[in-house]
């Protein structure tokens, strides 16, 4: 039998949690990246894709691992149509590793 291990754990507070913070900052991320065309590209799946698809990453990832190279990431955003001025190409919107977040606020 193999033992488990614990990845992350917590005692519940009951109060928001910080990755509901981060999920918000995202979404908004993509908003402000698709500027007027948000509201009709980021359907309820496609928002939930790129919620999964964000997690996937954020578990991934290690911002002291001077060794990771990867500076651009696809986020799915499937059988979305084209919008070349938002990098949205085939289903994809192309992120920068340094998108500016400075803008985006936590209420």
């Amino acid at each position: 039998m193999v033992p488990f291990e614990v990845n992350e754990c917590n005692v519940g507070s009951g109060e928001t949690c910080g990755a509901i913070f981060l999920h918000q900052g995202f979404l908004q991320l993509l908003c402000d990246k698709l500027g007027r065309h948000a509201k009709k590209i980021l359907t309820q799946d496609r928002q939930n894709d790129a919620l999964t698809w964000f997690e996937n990453v954020k578990y991934a990832s290690n911002p002291y691992d001077k060794e990771d190279t990867q500076r651009d990431y696809r986020v799915p955003l499937n059988n979305a149509p084209n919008i070349r001025s938002s990098k949205l190409l085939g289903g994809y919107l192309k992120l920068s590793r340094y998108e500016n977040i400075n803008a985006l606020t936590f209420d």
